[in-house]
């Protein structure tokens, strides 16, 4: 079964006494967690020992975000277990889980990589990422073979292919980007020739398949920060998350193509981030951003949030993605080119 932060986090944000449930885990005294139903909100004193303000924690029900009134501190409930408990994202699901009795989806994971992939795959097209079938590490070749060179001239340090479990295979000469869920499950490989213009014109291909519209990449990794900093930068392709990461851009992910998918846009928008920034590489018409754009845009009576998109300056026909030219011109981009949907540019 598997353990979805969108399925969480809807069963949270719809049910307080749940999330009451994972505050009384974390040491919260139960005495002192007030639920405020006309305002959306729960309050509480903070769950150190002495802390006394009443109002010393605020979390909103609808989007489970929370803060801190009387220290530094923000973030959303699955940030917090992570800070509270010393844990990664995928531990924070497991243990809010355990802690309010979810079990997971009725989804079954396929272990073996081939045998009918695909139409287990079809069989439910609005499965979320973590309900793909997940493949052995084993799968990866070891991480002695090396860095990339290619992808250290495009901007990707060593240490970062590593971040991302980047690996070569001197066998087909290609680069392997691993794909994972939200939990960090390995549910694809995808390879790059390692040929800046390979000769047979094929560059990426799937090393071990994966559905691709199922999962938003580098979600595993970047996913605290992009809770604290309240936003989230979308890009095409999983080399530009990299090259964002390099220079510590560490709130961006990719849909992997220019389409948002249903289930994409449902991931992303479960994020509850005030601000979604898509960043698509040149090339693409300004109506066809928009479109996609739309896709993310939050609008209801609890929340609504703001979507932006990066058009235009860029070099005209260069099919560069707005990280390739590093942070300067990134920045640059997102100063002088950022368009907030149906409002113009943005100041």
């Amino acid at each position: 079964m598997g353990i979805s932060a969108v399925d969480l986090q809807e069963r949270l944000s719809s049910d307080p006494e749940l999330i009451i449930k994972v505050m009384i885990a974390l040491g919260f005294d139960e005495e002192k967690i007030v639920y405020h139903k006309n305002k959306g909100m729960i309050t509480s004193t903070r769950p150190e020992n002495g802390a006394d303000n009443k109002m010393g924690f605020i979390l909103y029900t609808d989007t489970t975000r929370y803060m801190f009134t009387t220290r530094n501190g923000s973030g959303n409930l699955f940030s917090l277990v992570m800070d509270m408990k010393n844990v990664d994202f995928p531990t924070a699901l497991n243990l809010i889980s355990k802690w309010i009795g979810y079990k997971g989806s009725d989804y079954v994971h396929i272990i073996h990589p081939f045998g009918g992939f695909y139409r287990k795959l079809t069989q439910n097209e609005d499965i979320l990422d973590t309900d793909l079938p997940i493949y052995d590490e084993t799968n990866l070749p070891d991480v002695s073979a090396g860095c990339s060179k290619l992808f250290l001239d495009d901007g990707i340090s060593c240490k970062v292919q590593e971040m991302f479990g980047d690996r070569f295979c001197h066998e087909d000469n290609a680069i392997l980007i691993p794909i994972r869920n939200s939990k960090g499950d390995l549910v694809g490989i995808k390879a790059r020739n390692n040929e800046k213009n390979p000769e047979n014109g094929m560059r990426y291909w799937a090393y071990l398949p994966f559905q691709k519209t199922h999962v938003v990449y580098g979600l595993n990794v970047n996913y605290r920060q992009i809770i604290e900093k309240n936003a989230i930068v979308v890009l095409e392709a999983e080399k530009s998350v990299q090259q964002a990461y390099d220079f510590d851009c560490k709130i961006a992910v990719a849909t992997m193509g220019h389409n948002i998918s249903s289930v994409q846009a449902k991931i992303i928008k479960s994020l509850m981030t005030k601000k979604i920034i898509l960043a698509y590489d040149e090339g693409i018409s300004e109506e066809e951003i928009r479109e996609q754009a739309k896709k993310l845009v939050i609008d209801l009576p609890f929340f609504k949030n703001e979507v932006y998109y990066i058009y235009g300056g860029m070099i005209k026909d260069s099919k560069n993605s707005p990280t390739d030219c590093g942070k300067e011109e990134f920045q640059k981009l997102l100063k002088n080119n950022l368009v907030r949907l149906d409002c113009g540019k943005s100041e």
